[in-house]
C-alpha cells in the first residue's frame, strides 16, 4: 500500500502505541508482532492495518525518528509517552504535506486523553517542530554515519554496501529500502487466468517482467479474490529469476530445496505448464494418463509444510511430493528412496536462507536483527547447503542457487568457493541483483553438470 487507510479516532492511535511497545518490551520479528495483536487481542482486529502501517514505518524510520526525538530534547520521555511520540512521527512521515497539521491535531487529541496536561503540550511541541527538525537532518551530509540516520540503516551495513557498490548505488538501495513495497500478483498462464484477469483492469497494472501484475492502491479487497482460484499468487518479480534461470521443461524432474512456502516451486510448476501449452494443448489435469512433470519440494516444520501444503492444494498437472526434511542434518537421500522418489534431477533449486538484505523494505525489522556475523554465518550455512544440493544433479543437469541477499559474501563468494571444489559444474549465468522500484533485491545463480562422458 502507498498510503495508509485513515481511520483517526484515539482507539487506532491506542492500538499502535500497544504494538510498539509491545516491540520495544520483546523485540522479534515485526510479522509475528503484528499477527500476535491482529488475530488474538479482538480489539485490534478493526486497526489491523492501521497499526501495520504505522509499526513498519517507524522500522523503516526507526534511526532518523530517534535522531529528532534527541533533538528536541535531550531528556528522554516515559515508555508510553515516547510510543506515542514514535507512532505520532511515523503518521507524519508518511502522510502527504497537505494532511500533516491534521494528523498532528489527531495524536494531540489522543496525547490529552491518554497523558497529562504537560504532557500533552509536549507532543504539540514536538509535532510542531516536527518539519523544521526533519529538515535539519536531511541537510547531513553523504557519509555512512549521516546516511545511517537519515535513511534508517545500520552504519555498518551502509559501509559494506560502499565497499560492494559504491556511494552512489548504496544511496540508490537506500532510497528504495525506504519506500513501502508493491503488492505484486503473478499469473498462472492457463487460459482461464486471462479470462479472469480482464475482470480486474482497473485494480491492476501489468509489470515488464512477463505474467506479473502490481495492485493498484487500495484494491486489496476487491484483488485478493483471484487467490481463491488456482491461477493467481502473490509474489514478488525478483523471485522469478531462479525458476526462469532453471527453465523447466516437460517431462523432466526438478527438486526445489528450503522451498516453503512454495512461491518458487509454484512457478516452477507454471512454467512447465506454459512449455506444455506451446505444443498447442489446451489445458493439463489429473484427468491426463501421466502427469507433466516431476517435483519433489523440501524444507522441514509443520507451519512451513503447511503453508506448501496449501500452495498447491489446487495445482493437479504435476506430480508434486512435499518432503518434511531438514536437508543438513538428515539423510535426504535415504528419505527419497524410502519414498520411491528420484534421487537424481534433471534441475535442482537452492533458494538458500540468507541475510535478507535485499527485501528490506518488505521487512524492515530485519535491518535491525542483523549483524555483520550474521552474513559470515549464512555465507557458510549456504556452502553447506550447496554442497548437499550438488549431490542430487544428475549428469548434464541444472543447478540454480539463489539468495534474498545482495551482499557478495551470500552470493558470488559461495558460488565462486562452491566452483573451484566442483570442476563438474561450470556458471552459465548469474549475478546479483539489486532492488528496483518494481522487483526487490537478490541472487540467481545457474550452473551446469557436465556429462560424465566429458569430464
Amino acid at each position: 500500500m502507498d498510503t495508509p487507510p485513515r481511520n483517526k479516532n484515539c482507539e487506532s492511535h491506542i492500538c499502535a502505541i500497544d504494538v510498539i511497545l509491545a516491540y520495544d518490551n520483546r523485540p522479534s520479528k515485526a510479522d509475528e508482532i503484528l499477527s500476535a495483536h491482529s488475530h488474538l487481542i479482538p480489539k485490534y482486529k478493526g486497526f489491523s492495518r492501521i497499526c501495520q502501517f504505522i509499526f513498519l514505518t517507524l522500522l523503516r524510520n526507526k534511526t532518523l525518528i530517534d535522531a529528532l526525538l534527541k533533538e528536541f530534547s535531550k531528556k528522554p520521555p516515559r515508555k508510553k509517552l515516547r510510543a506515542l511520540m514514535e507512532a505520532a512521527a511515523a503518521d507524519l512521515i508518511s502522510a502527504p504535506k497537505d494532511r500533516a497539521p491534521k494528523v498532528a491535531d489527531s495524536w494531540v487529541e489522543t496525547a490529552k486523553k491518554l497523558c497529562s496536561k504537560s504532557e500533552a503540550n509536549y507532543v504539540n511541541a514536538f509535532l510542531r517542530a516536527f518539519p523544521k527538525l526533519r529538515k535539519k537532518i536531511e541537510l547531513l551530509d553523504g557519509s555512512p554515519k549521516s546516511l545511517s540516520v537519515k535513511f534508517s540503516h545500520p552504519e555498518w551495513l551502509i559501509r559494506r554496501w560502499f565497499e560492494q557498490f559504491g556511494p552512489e548505488k548504496t544511496l540508490q538501495i537506500l532510497e528504495i529500502s525506504q519506500v513501502p513495497s508493491k503488492v505484486f500478483f503473478r499469473r498462472s498462464p492457463a487460459k482461464d487466468a486471462g479470462t479472469l484477469l480482464e475482470k480486474f483492469d482497473d485494480d491492476l497494472q501489468a509489470c515488464s517482467q512477463d505474467g506479473f501484475y502490481s495492485m493498484k492502491p487500495g484494491c486489496w479487497q476487491e484483488v485478493s479474490q483471484l487467490l481463491k482460484t488456482p491461477f493467481f499468487y502473490v509474489q514478488d518479480p525478483s523471485t522469478s529469476l531462479s525458476p526462469s534461470m532453471l527453465a523447466p521443461k516437460v517431462g523432466e524432474s526438478y527438486l526445489d530445496l528450503c522451498a516453503a512456502p512454495g512461491g518458487k516451486s509454484r512457478m516452477i510448476a507454471d512454467l512447465v505448464l506454459k512449455e506444455f501449452l506451446k505444443t498447442g494443448n489446451s489445458h493439463a489435469s489429473s484427468q491426463n494418463s501421466q502427469k507433466l512433470a516431476t517435483l519433489v519440494s523440501v524444507d522441514t516444520g509443520k507451519n512451513r509444510m503447511q503453508a506448501m501444503l496449501e500452495n498447491f492444494s489446487q495445482i493437479d498437472f504435476i506430480d508434486f511430493h512435499p518432503v518434511d526434511c531438514d536437508i543438513l542434518s538428515s539423510n535426504l537421500p535415504a528419505h527419497l528412496k524410502n519414498n520411491c522418489l528420484p534421487t537424481e534431477f534433471d534441475g535442482v533449486l537452492l533458494d538458500a536462507p540468507c541475510s535478507n538484505t535485499g527485501v528490506l523494505r518488505r521487512r524492515p525489522d530485519a535491518r535491525w536483527r542483523l549483524s555483520e556475523q550474521d552474513i559470515k554465518i549464512s555465507s557458510k550455512k549456504q556452502s553447506a547447503l550447496l554442497e548437499k544440493a550438488a549431490a542430487f544433479v544428475k549428469d548434464g543437469g541444472r543447478l540454480v542457487y539463489s539468495t534474498c541477499s545482495i551482499d557478495f559474501e551470500e552470493n558470488e563468494q559461495v558460488v565462486r568457493g562452491f566452483l573451484e571444489k566442483h570442476k563438474e559444474f561450470s556458471l552459465v549465468e548469474g549475478k546479483t541483483f539489486l532492488p528496483s522500484e518494481n522487483s526487490d533485491g537478490c541472487g540467481a545463480f545457474l550452473m551446469k553438470k557436465a556429462p560424465s562422458e566429458s569430464r
